[in-house]
């Protein structure tokens, strides 16, 4: 399987990330729709990794204080579980939680 790994910006993108956690953080628990979302989004890092032109992970990172990150919300789908998806995910947040002094 083919993966690519971005943060995401584009409002599909971020929908798509929001589905697939709710699908798999929130639902599971009777969580309702919305949920999955909290207020640190518009100052959060989003990754999303594609397969097949689909999102099958997802992560956020942001900074919690002056030089440290808070990573939150990582999901992979039930079928790309147990593949190293999540890994990556990990992998490029704390990347770019570095590149921004955290």
């Amino acid at each position: 399987m083919k993966l690519e790994l971005k943060i995401a910006h584009e409002t599909g993108e971020l929908q798509d990330a929001y589905q697939l956690r709710w699908t798999i953080l929130r639902k599971p628990w009777q969580q309702p729709k919305g949920s999955e979302q909290d207020e640190l989004e518009a100052n959060s890092i989003t990754v999303v990794a594609k397969a097949r032109n689909q999102i099958v992970g997802t992560g956020r990172v942001h900074l919690a204080t002056p030089g440290m990150g808070q990573i939150r919300y990582m999901a992979v789908a039930d079928e790309e579980q147990g593949k190293g998806v999540g890994k990556q995910i990990l992998c490029m947040l704390e990347a770019e939680i570095n590149k921004r002094g955290a």
